[in-house]
C-alpha cells in the first residue's frame, strides 16, 4: 500500500473505469459538463501570465513584467514563450504537474459527489440523511489495529480493488465507545458519498416496503456509496413480524437479499452499528452480508485512556499542553473501563473548571484534569455494559482486534459468562 498522500499515475483505462463507477446514475450531459476539458480559448491571459511569472522567477518587478508580456505573447505556445523569454529555463509546470493533477482529480470527485447528492435528495426526500464527515482518523484516539484495518480498506475502495472490500461491516460494542465517530471518520477517509437511513417505516399498508424499494433502487443506480445504519437492531425490526402484519419480516428479507448481491461489492458498503448484536437476525450477520465484525470496547489500559484523551483534547480544541503520561496514576488509571464518552465528559469538565477559575481563555492544567477524574461519577449499569462488551467480543471476526483481557478466552468460557449475564440483563436496554 503506497503511503497516504502519495499519488501513483493511473492508466487511462483504470481512470476511465473509476470515473464510470463514480458517475453511475448521472445523465450523459451532466457527466460531460463535469469531465469535459475547457475549450482551448479558455487558456486566457491570466494563465499565460502565471506561466510567464514562473519563468521570470522572484525578481522585484516580475509580476508587472509578466502582466505586460502576457499581452504581447498572445497567440504563442508555451514552448515559444519559453524559447523567447528564458531559453535555458525548465518548464515550471513540470514541477507542479503532479500536484495540479491531484487537485483536478479531487475537484472532479467533489463535483460528482455533489451531483449524486442532488439526485439522492430528489429521489429519497425524507428517507435518508446525508453525512458530510468533518473529521478523519487523525482525531480518533486509540484503537490502532482497528484504524489500521479501516485505512487499508479505505485505500482499497479508493483504488477500486473490489475483491478486497467486504460486502458490509458490523460495528458492535457498548454505548459511548465511538462507533458513530469512527464510522464517519472512515467515510471521510473513503471519500465516498455517505448516507444514513432514516425511519422509512409507515403506518400505511405497503408504504414501508415501497419506501425501502425506493431507497434501494436509487442506491443501486448511484453506486459508490457508504450506507450507515445506526442502531441496526431497532432499524430492522423484529423477525417474527408480530404486531405489524409481517412487515418487519419482509423488510429484513429484502435487505438481506440486497446486501448479498455480489455485484455491489466495492460499490455499496453497508456499515451497521449496534450495541445489541444478539437482537439482529442471525442470517444478516453471516459472511457475505456483514463480512467484517469489529468490536468497540472500553479502554482497557491507562495508555489507551491517554490516547483517547489526547485525541479528545484536539477534537474539542481544549487549550492544554499537559502530557497525560505524567499524571497516569491520578488521571488515566482512574478512567480505565470508562467509555470514550465518559473520558470526553471528564476532559470537558476540566476545561470548564479552568474557565471558572481563570477565564474563558485559560489553559487546562494537570490539576484540572486530576480533579475532574476524581470528581466524575458516571451513570452505569455495570452488568449490562459487561454483557454488551462480551457480545462484541463474541461477534468479533478477528482475535487480533481484541485486548489481551479477552484474546485468550475460549469460546466455551465466553459462552458460559454470556449465558449467566443473559439471564440477568438480557431484556434490558
Amino acid at each position: 500500500m503506497p503511503p497516504r498522500g502519495s499519488s501513483t499515475p493511473a492508466s487511462p483505462r483504470k481512470e476511465a473505469e473509476r470515473y464510470a463507477d463514480l458517475t453511475a446514475g448521472l445523465k450523459l450531459l451532466q457527466i460531460e459538463a463535469i469531465l469535459a476539458p475547457p475549450p482551448p480559448a479558455e487558456e486566457d491571459r491570466s494563465e499565460r501570465e502565471a506561466f510567464i511569472s514562473g519563468l521570470l522567477g522572484t525578481a522585484a518587478d516580475a509580476s508587472e513584467r509578466a502582466k505586460k508580456l502576457s499581452q504581447l505573447t498572445s497567440g504563442l505556445s508555451r514552448d515559444e514563450i519559453r524559447a523567447l523569454l528564458a531559453p535555458g529555463a525548465a518548464d515550471p509546470a513540470i514541477a507542479a504537474a503532479a500536484d495540479a493533477s491531484e487537485r483536478a482529480r479531487k475537484e472532479v470527485d467533489r463535483l460528482i459527489s455533489k451531483r449524486k447528492r442532488e439526485i439522492l435528495e430528489r429521489e429519497c426526500f425524507g428517507l435518508v440523511e446525508f453525512v458530510e464527515p468533518q473529521h478523519d482518523f487523525s482525531v480518533v484516539g486509540g484503537m490502532e489495529e482497528v484504524k489500521k484495518d479501516l485505512l487499508v480498506l479505505a485505500d482499497n475502495i479508493r483504488e477500486g480493488r473490489t475483491s478486497r472490500v467486504p460486502m458490509g461491516m458490523l460495528f458492535t460494542g457498548p454505548m459511548g465507545t465511538g462507533k458513530t465517530f469512527v464510522a464517519e471518520a472512515f467515510a471521510k477517509e473513503c471519500g465516498l458519498p455517505t448516507i444514513k437511513l432514516k425511519n422509512f417505516r409507515s403506518k400505511w399498508v405497503g408504504a414501508t416496503e415501497g419506501n425501502l424499494e425506493r431507497i434501494l433502487t436509487v442506491i443501486k443506480a448511484i453506486g459508490q456509496v457508504v450506507v450507515i445504519i445506526d442502531e441496526g437492531d431497532r432499524a430492522f425490526g423484529n423477525t417474527d413480524g408480530e404486531g405489524d402484519g409481517g412487515t418487519s419480516s419482509r423488510v429484513i428479507a429484502r435487505i438481506k437479499e440486497f446486501m448479498s448481491d455480489t455485484s455491489n461489492r466495492g460499490r455499496i458498503l453497508f456499515l451497521v452499528m449496534t450495541n445489541r448484536p444478539d437482537k439482529l437476525d442471525v442470517d444478516l450477520k453471516r459472511a457475505g452480508r456483514l463480512d467484517r465484525k469489529i468490536p468497540f470496547l472500553y479502554s482497557q489500559t491507562p495508555e489507551e485512556v491517554e490516547a483517547v484523551a489526547k485525541a479528545l483534547v484536539k477534537k474539542n480544541r481544549v487549550k492544554s499542553d499537559v502530557d497525560f503520561t505524567t499524571i497516569r496514576g491520578t488521571f488515566s488509571a482512574k478512567l480505565v473501563g470508562y467509555s470514550n464518552a465518559d473520558v470526553e465528559a471528564v476532559v470537558l469538565m476540566a476545561n470548564d473548571d479552568a474557565a471558572r477559575e481563570s477565564g474563558g481563555d485559560a489553559s487546562v492544567t494537570a490539576a484540572h484534569f486530576e480533579k475532574a477524574a476524581s470528581d466524575y461519577f458516571p451513570s452505569r449499569d455495570a452488568e449490562l455494559l459487561e454483557y454488551m462488551e462480551l457480545l462484541a467480543v463474541f461477534e468479533a471476526s478477528s482475535r487480533r482486534l481484541l485486548p489481551p483481557k479477552y484474546a485468550h478466552m475460549t469460546p466455551e468460557e465466553l459462552d458460559v459468562r454470556l449465558r449467566l449475564l443473559r439471564a440477568t440483563v438480557g431484556t434490558r436496554r
